[in-house]
């Protein structure tokens, strides 16, 4: 769940773009699913949906995406597990 265009295993960072000016204040990590929080107070997520974790149609998000049930928050925190 790495944010990253592909679902094959990588063994060597890598950079994730969020977009050019975005700064990332927060990252957290559940068991197959990432969320990250940028300086706007908006939330990103990445990984497997298939339990509805990242509230988007798709079942997996290789790439990060807005959380669509968060977009018209402003969220100062954020915390994933599972």
């Amino acid at each position: 769940q790495l944010g990253l265009s592909t679902s094959k295993s990588v063994v060597t960072p890598e950079m994730i773009v969020f977009g050019q000016d975005t700064k990332i204040i927060s990252i957290s990590v559940g068991l197959d699913h990432s969320l990250v929080l940028n300086q706007k107070g908006q939330v990103l997520g990445f990984g497997d949906n298939y339990l509805g974790q990242l509230t988007i149609q798709q079942h997996v998000s290789y790439l990060p995406i807005l959380i669509p049930s968060l977009i018209d928050k402003q969220i100062v925190l954020i915390q994933g597990f599972g």
